[in-house]
Order: structure tokens, then sequence, then C-alpha cells
């Protein structure tokens, strides 16, 4: 809450096309969680065309190979999102998840923190949260 609600699943433009309506420039001036799939070959134009929306001290996720045992998962700033995807040779099962959330204190200990933008957490789990299918108990 506060920071961002919305998530865009996309890609960068490479051998196959995408809409020009659905280029990574544009869907990231909204500034939202921007999950990046198939980019690693592109990371730096990526990169580039992220910065030009979002803060250089933006967390982005860098999650190599998720669920395989030889998984990686690094938070990074944008700023140097292409270089450690280079310096560790990441590539083709490789996520970008794009995200101001990712600064919030919910992020797992694990990961090292960016500077913590806002303490908000969702009300949804609070134990006064009205809902509709469950009791408050």
């Amino acid at each position: 809450p506060g920071l961002v609600q919305s998530i865009i699943l996309t890609r960068i433009s490479g051998r196959t096309k995408v809409p020009e309506s659905e280029e990574l420039s544009s869907l990231a001036a909204h500034r939202s969680t921007l999950c990046l799939y198939l980019s690693a070959k592109h990371i730096e134009s990526a990169q580039q065309k992220l910065l030009q929306h979002y803060p250089v001290e933006t967390p982005v996720a860098i999650c190599f190979r998720l669920g395989w045992s030889d998984e990686k998962i690094r938070l990074v700033p944008l700023s140097q999102m292409a270089e450690v995807t280079q310096q560790e040779n990441l590539v083709r099962t490789t996520m970008y998840v794009i995200s101001p959330a990712l600064s919030a204190a919910t992020v797992p200990y694990e990961f090292p923190r960016i500077d913590r933008v806002t303490g908000a957490r969702s009300q949804l789990y609070h134990p006064n949260h009205d809902r509709l299918f469950r009791d408050k108990n």
C-alpha cells in the first residue's frame, strides 16, 4: 500500500517484436511492479529503458532458475541490474522483478535491503480487517 498496486508481466522486444503499445519504455512509465522475462540477452537496453522512468535506486530482484537446485536471487538497485546479470552470466531463465515494493520491510531478511521507502503493510490480513467470507476471529 502506498507504493504500488499493479503488476506488469512483459519482455523486451528482441528477435520477436512486441506490439508498439507494449514497448518496455511505455510500460515502465507506469512505475508499477514490472516483471521482465526473456530479456537477459538484452539487459543493457532494458535497463536503459527502465531508467527513463524508475529512479536508479529502485530495487530489482534478479531471479535466475527459480525452483531449480541452482537458483539465484539477487536484490540490487536498478543501476546495477545489467552489471550483475553479466558478471554472474545469467541468461535465458532469468526473471527480473523491478519494484519499489522490494524496499519495504516485508522483503525477506536474507536479501540485502535498499533504504525502506515505507513501513505500510496491507490491511488484508490484519485481525480487524472486515472480510466478506471469513469471520474476524
